[in-house]
């Protein structure tokens, strides 16, 4: 893609996107607390396996080993996701400039994809594989799109890969390829010989990462795990709970889209525009994103009905809901004058630097306000009271990812476990020291019954960044019992 005009608004998004990545790596870096999907990607760290969990593994194995290079610095799992939230926000631009010829609408789209809420809530704080996936189906619908409009990509190559790397992203890649297939063969109409040549660039980025889900088929305990939090599985038909959840997400996640679309959409009127016309190029692009984003959610819709799903995530939707960003944009600057692209470029510029400076500083406003959050937790408190603890215990074991995770970027030398990684404990452990944290999301830990364990201490820390509001936790140290006489390994029977 190359980049006719619009300097001054490039460097205005590059600025802002530094100013708002600055202020939450600063804020990581002070409040010291990993959360969510970035607290499961340290604790995982710790062993490396196969499968984890429901998620793609080639990301864990990167952040593991970054993780490692670097002592476990805290902010390497933000490092990760801002890489594919970057990447994303860049191909957005040239590719609507590009595709627009103005570099303001490159700006307002690049901008507009902040109006999703997984941008400007998940993506400014956690959840680095939906990042991974964003930036990698963003990169794929970039080789459709030329200065003369919807073209067929000239690297298939490329392209598999750019979908390989999708794939090992997230499944539903596969959802968004089918997509962008479809609505290239519904706008085009190409011959046949097009047709394979990119479904031969499909199959290829499916082999390329067939390697990766064949080890998932063959290790399918914890991804099993993992998946039976969305699906319904020997509970009936949950399917209307599913379409129901669906829908709700696709509102939220596209409600503030939507309401852009209409409002860039209001003044375009109904005038046909011929293929020998300059503009006939924009408009076929513009169907290009609005017909494979229908494509992808009534593809959602039929795995929701077939799979039995009754849980979605709201963040599972936004890899397409982000593709509306191009057409709002253009339709801004198609329909409406100077002035107009002008005062939303600059609305959509203070929205994300506010969203930003918002996000990074939500834990000290939840704290001054007496909210009760996540990043408020006195995990960090906790975590050096522990490591005092930790001495002469061959483990440490918490209820809460957490704090596991925020113990172990403190200490790298520890070895501590979580409920998701606690049958990774050494068999030879005879010593464990449990840290219990009690909140809703925190279920209490069950140890086998050849463990000993005494009274728990009970204690309670104040919630960091709030006055007078305290957090409970507490401590507890448990023994493994062996018959006497018998090689450590061969543990007391129960009773």
């Amino acid at each position: 893609m190359t980049a006719r005009s619009g300097p001054a608004e490039r460097m205005a998004l590059y600025s802002i996107l530094a100013l708002v990545i600055a202020a939450t790596l600063i804020s990581r870096y002070v409040v010291g607390i990993l959360v969510h999907d970035q607290a499961e990607l340290v604790v995982y760290s710790q062993t490396l396996s196969w499968t984890y969990d429901e998620q793609m593994p080639v990301l864990t194995w990167l952040t593991t080993l970054l993780l490692n290079i670097t002592s476990y610095f805290i902010l390497v799992p933000d490092i990760v996701k801002y890489a594919g939230v970057v990447a994303a926000v860049i191909v957005i631009f040239r590719m609507t400039q590009t595709m627009t010829g103005s570099g303001r609408a490159g700006f307002i789209a690049a901008t507009a994809m902040f109006l999703i809420p997984t941008m400007n809530e998940d993506m400014l704080r956690e959840y680095t594989h939906t990042a991974s996936l964003i930036a990698f189906s963003v990169g794929s619908f970039a080789f459709f799109i030329g200065r003369d409009g919807l073209r067929m990509p000239t690297s298939l190559v490329f392209l598999a890969l750019v979908w390989a790397g999708g794939l090992l992203s997230k499944y539903t890649m596969l959802l968004i390829m089918a997509g962008q297939i479809g609505a290239f063969v519904f706008l085009i109409r190409p011959p046949r010989e097009t047709i394979v040549r990119l479904l031969v660039a499909a199959l290829g980025a499916v082999a390329i990462a067939s390697p990766i889900y064949l080890l998932m088929v063959f290790n399918q305990a914890p991804v099993q795990t993992g998946l039976s939090e969305f699906l319904a599985t020997g509970e009936g038909s949950r399917r209307l709970a599913g379409m129901i959840d669906f829908a709700s997400s696709m509102l939220m996640e596209g409600g503030l889209m939507f309401l852009a679309l209409w409002i860039a959409g209001s003044r375009l009127g109904k005038t046909s525009v011929s293929r020998a016309q300059p503009g006939y190029g924009i408009i076929r692009s513009e169907r290009f994103f609005l017909v494979s984003t229908a494509m992808v959610l009534g593809l959602f819709c039929v795995v929701i009905l077939v799979a039995n799903v009754d849980v979605v995530r709201d963040r599972w939707l936004a890899p397409a809901m982000i593709m509306l960003a191009p057409v709002a944009a253009s339709w801004f600057s198609r329909a409406h004058g100077n002035r107009t692209n002008l005062l939303v470029a600059v609305f959509l510029g203070i929205w994300l630097i506010a969203f930003g400076t918002m996000r990074a500083a939500e834990p000290f406003i939840d704290g001054a306000t007496g909210e009760y959050s996540v990043e408020n937790h006195p995990y960090t408190f906790i975590a050096d009271e522990a490591l005092v603890k930790a001495a002469g215990h061959d483990a440490i074991l918490s209820n809460s990812a957490h704090f596991a995770a925020t113990l172990k970027a403190r200490e790298p030398r520890l070895r501590v476990y979580a409920p998701k990684t606690q049958g990774n404990i050494p068999a030879d452990a005879a010593s464990i020291l449990i840290v219990s944290t009690f909140t809703r999301a925190d279920n209490a830990i069950v140890l086998g019954a050849e463990w000993q364990c005494d009274e728990e201490e009970m204690r309670a820390a104040p919630l960091r960044f709030a006055r007078n509001a305290t957090f409970p936790y507490g401590y507890q140290v448990c023994h493994k019992e062996y018959q006497a006489g018998s090689p450590a390994g061969a543990p007391m029977p129960p009773a």
